[in-house]
């Protein structure tokens, strides 16, 4: 009788050990994720006044609007982090914005991270020829690959 319970005891310890080895493995391969950064090319198409300088314009990405925000109040002195674009036309600039996110291995529980905004910094030249610096919010539409967004600074100098 005693041979038997530890037969059984030995039979449930081995058991129980498999059960954890596999509960183990295939919790690593559920839970499993990597995280991943990439970028993609927001086309911005400008309108600009006549007292605006083009070579003026530069972005800042924000991943709150709430900070982008901020950065537009008139009294902000902020000035690191504003880049130029990295390609210029006549009327229309393309800004690298970057992403991020983590994938999981059977692509469960994937995430995909983006800037909410950009702060489009700018000169504007006053009638004594004095340069006023001036800041717009520009929205990144959402979604996955290069986008393309319309601005009219025409219309904000009114």
């Amino acid at each position: 009788m005693i041979q038997f319970d530890r037969r059984r005891l030995f039979v449930w310890t081995v058991n129980a050990g498999f059960i954890c080895i596999a509960t183990f493995v295939v919790s690593a391969v559920l839970l499993a994720s990597a995280r991943w950064s990439g970028r993609f090319m927001l086309q911005i198409d400008i309108e600009l006044p006549p007292d605006v300088e083009r070579e003026s314009l530069v972005y800042m990405e924000c991943w709150d609007e709430q900070i982008a925000d901020w950065l537009c109040t008139p009294d902000n002195q902020v000035k690191e982090g504003f880049e130029p674009p990295s390609q210029r036309t006549t009327n229309r600039d393309i800004v690298v914005v970057s992403t991020g996110g983590r994938s999981s291995a059977l692509r469960i529980f994937d995430t995909y991270h983006q800037p909410e905004a950009l702060v489009l910094q700018y000169d504007r030249v006053a009638t004594l020829g004095q340069r006023e610096t001036l800041r717009t919010l520009v929205p990144i539409p959402k979604g996955r690959g290069d986008r393309s967004v319309s601005i009219d600074l025409k219309q904000e100098a009114k």
